[in-house]
């Protein structure tokens, strides 16, 4: 037992010497492992040397404060195995021995326990002073290598910031290069682009011009044609209306016709009943008159001569009213094909009438079609001029910019902030809003 004693505080007299956690330290070669948005700015791409530098430190200075935590807990851990062998060796300390063969007069129970608590309490003031004088000498162990390691880091810092300044300082120099190259090509590009834009401008100017031409002169060819088929139109109703009314003149002749040739017709048979009555009465006569001129044979001759004459003189009346009546019947028969004929003559018309007013409806269309097109083309035109207003804008605004730029350099140093990166967006979207009638009006 004094055998293990003695080496536990041999162990306790000797500093203790933790193992040193790995380096995680980067060395002068290492560079640092920079995330895209380190490597790339806000304003337009150009990386920003302050913010890459602080977030490099800020690493820098969290890597400190994990290596400074881990060594804590090592301290805590050792103390705790400290303090578990001095409880252990406490615990496990023998109580002194009772010699049974001693006199009566050998200490009692409550005596030993004395003696022992007393000598367990000189121990543990013992250990609690050689404790604290290892935790002293493991505390000053610690600040010098924490020193140690802070001026190492603190070389290796400052290494690291010279050479993340001098390529800052390069990809500034290769931005500002690449950036006047860009800003002239597309200056040159956008030069061009308005000059292109102009001629197409002065082009399309010159064929709605043309354009505008043709459509005022088809317009007025069109009214010119519309107006004649109203003309046209106007003469035919007022035909129509002529024919219309030649056609109640004939038709009132027809009836007329029509009248007198029933009132000859009626004229005739009662001419041909009286003839006929005649005739008949005249026979009975003769018959009697050659019955009873059986004797007067000159006389019934005579008579005979005189009815003979007489039926020749109403053969030809009647012959004469026949072909009046017949001469009645042609009459009829071609004012009614005169009838017929005007009709189909009124008929045409009127199916004239309406392919000129499907005319007119037409041309109405085509003139509203026109009038379309010229408000589609004047849309158009309207367009255009927004499309040049566009380019006119945008060529002053890459002028703008490039004054701009040339005027205030980055300055790409430690205090160009994001504070400064939007006073500067501010100061470039002023000059923007001041721009008027090409001069630049700074502020």
């Amino acid at each position: 037992m004094s055998n293990r004693r003695n080496r536990f505080s041999r162990t306790l007299s000797r500093p203790a010497t933790l193992p040193s956690p790995p380096s995680t330290t980067p060395s002068y070669n290492d560079k640092p492992s920079l995330s895209p948005h380190d490597r790339q700015g806000h304003d337009g791409g150009i990386p920003r040397e302050s913010d890459r530098s602080e977030r490099t430190v800020k690493q820098l200075e969290l890597e400190n404060a994990r290596l400074k935590l881990k060594c804590n807990i090592k301290k805590l851990e050792f103390k705790n195995i400290s303090l578990e062998l001095e409880n252990d060796r406490l615990g496990k300390k023998p109580c002194p021995q009772v010699d049974v063969d001693a006199d009566i007069s050998t200490p009692s129970i409550s005596t030993v326990s004395t003696a022992f608590a007393k000598s367990r309490d000189e121990s543990i003031d013992t250990s609690n002073a050689r404790i604290k004088s290892l935790k002293q000498n493991v505390h000053n162990n610690d600040l010098v290598n924490d020193n140690t390691r802070l001026q190492d880091r603190n070389l290796q810092l400052e290494t690291l910031i010279d050479e993340v300044r001098r390529i800052h300082r390069e990809e500034k120099k290769a931005l500002e290069n690449d950036f006047q190259d860009k800003l002239a090509k597309l200056c040159h590009d956008h030069k061009h682009l308005f000059q292109t834009v102009q001629e197409n401008h002065e082009n399309s100017l010159q064929g709605l011009a043309q354009l505008r031409q043709a459509n005022d002169q088809q317009h007025r060819t069109h009214e010119e044609d519309i107006q004649a088929l109203r003309n046209d139109l106007a003469g035919s109703n007022t035909r129509v209306n002529e024919l219309q009314t030649a056609l109640g003149t004939q038709t009132d002749r027809i009836q007329t016709l029509k009248d007198e040739h029933e009132r000859t017709l009626a004229e005739f048979r009662k001419l041909q009943l009286d003839d006929h009555r005649t005739v008949c009465a005249e026979n009975a006569a003769l018959q009697e008159i050659v019955t009873e001129l059986t004797a007067g044979q000159a006389k019934a001759q005579n008579d005979i001569a005189a009815l003979q004459v007489t039926q020749v003189q109403t053969d030809a009346r009647v012959v004469a009213l026949t072909r009046d009546l017949h001469n009645s019947q042609v009459i009829i028969i071609r004012l009614t094909d005169e009838a017929t004929e005007f009709a189909g003559t009124v008929e045409t018309l009127q199916t004239d009438v309406h392919g000129l007013g499907e005319r007119t409806r037409q041309l109405e269309e085509a003139v509203e079609r026109v009038e379309n097109i010229v408000t589609s083309y004047d849309q158009r035109l309207i367009n255009v001029e927004s499309t040049l207003d566009r380019a006119d804008e945008a060529v002053w605004l890459h002028i703008l910019l490039r004054s701009n730029w040339r005027a205030r350099p980055y300055q790409g140093s430690a205090a160009s902030t994001t504070t400064g990166i939007e006073e500067r967006r501010a100061r470039k979207l002023c000059l923007v809003r001041k721009w008027n009638n090409g001069v630049v009006t700074d502020l």
